[in-house]
């Protein structure tokens, strides 16, 4: 419960300065410009929040907590709705586009009460009003799909309601140029890159500027690292890697990086400096492995069998040794050992 609070709190605290600067509540009139009254609507906003926060603190139990949780996620809603009604206002405003951003942001929490906002908004006589919305709302379920406690059946059905708004995006908003970027790596791998699928070819150069594809390792278990020098948290995975590598020395199994480094030599340094001895693609910054995969963070790990499926997704440490022995038991006939209780 408090991690949904300080998630919505701490983004929306985020939103720049410069679009909320403090008015009187006096000369928000109806006759300032749309810029003046985007500003002023963010102002109302951050001072509720510094309000939510301040009650949140001081709450004396979980009961008082809850009873403020809910008052919350209703402010919340109201400020989605009030958002979608100025963009919906001024369409041709670049203060709507900055509204409807906000709104995209916002809705990637599960907060109760978003999705009514989200679907009249989507009966928009403005197509970017309509376009937003909808991408939005796909935002809003797959949060709710990756909710703790949430049942197989009714996050596989939030994913396929959230594909069908993403596809309409893509298909049917195509003059928006900052969605379409957006929506089709998330599309991508809803289709392409679940546990189970069939993962998508790989086509680069190494550090050393040879060419390799994943498809060569065919027959091998292998796991995909996207990492980068820069990621404290991939660099923390390596010694573990190395020990992964010289444990299998020998076995079908390979480790391959997807580094995303600014250059490829940053790339080779990191390699000898840390004694990486398995090849990673250079993607670089922004690059178009990285982007057709949709990385949103790093380390992100992805488990493939000899035969190119993914079978398992974000896993590290003991879970991806577990993971990995699992694959070449079953590569060699073998049952996966029973985990005692």
């Amino acid at each position: 419960m408090r991690r949904i609070v300080f998630g919505w709190l701490v983004l929306l605290v985020a939103v720049p300065a410069v679009w909320a600067e403090d008015k009187p509540a006096a000369q928000r009139k109806e006759d300032q410009s749309p810029d003046e009254q985007f500003k002023a609507l963010l102002t109302d906003w951050q001072k509720t929040l510094q309000e939510v926060r301040k009650s949140f603190q001081s709450a004396k139990d979980d009961e008082e907590r809850t009873k403020l949780l809910k008052e919350a996620h209703q402010k919340q809603v109201d400020f989605v709705a009030r958002l979608l009604a100025f963009a919906q206002k001024h369409p041709k405003e670049e203060a709507a586009v900055k509204a409807l951003q906000i709104v995209t942001q916002v809705t990637s929490d599960a907060s109760p009460g978003l999705e009514k906002p989200l679907q009249e908004a989507r009966k928009s006589a403005d197509r970017q009003v309509q376009a937003w919305a909808t991408y939005s709302l796909a935002q809003l379920l797959k949060s709710r799909s990756e909710e703790p406690g949430v049942k197989p059946e009714d996050a596989k059905k939030l994913q396929k309601e959230m594909e069908d708004l993403l596809a309409k995006v893509v298909d049917q908003y195509g003059e928006f140029k900052e969605l379409q970027e957006q929506a089709k790596p998330q599309l991508f791998e809803i289709r392409h890159l679940a546990i189970g699928m069939a993962a998508p070819e790989i086509e680069g150069e190494d550090s050393d500027g040879k060419k390799f594809k994943l498809s060569d390792y065919r027959g091998k278990v292998v796991v995909l690292d996207f990492w980068a020098s820069w990621c404290g948290p991939c660099m923390a995975l390596v010694p573990h890697e190395r020990e992964l590598v010289k444990r299998l020395e020998g076995k079908p199994f390979a480790l391959l990086g997807i580094d995303l480094d600014a250059n490829k030599e940053l790339l080779k340094k990191t390699e000898e400096k840390n004694k990486i001895t398995w090849r990673s693609w250079f993607d670089g910054q922004n690059g178009p492995i990285g982007r057709q995969w949709n990385i949103q963070f790093i380390p992100m790990i992805y488990v493939l069998d000899a035969k190119g499926v993914i079978r398992y997704k974000g896993v590290r440490g003991k879970a991806l040794d577990e993971a990995v022995d699992t694959l070449l038991k079953e590569q060699e006939g073998k049952k996966p050992e029973e985990k005692k209780p």
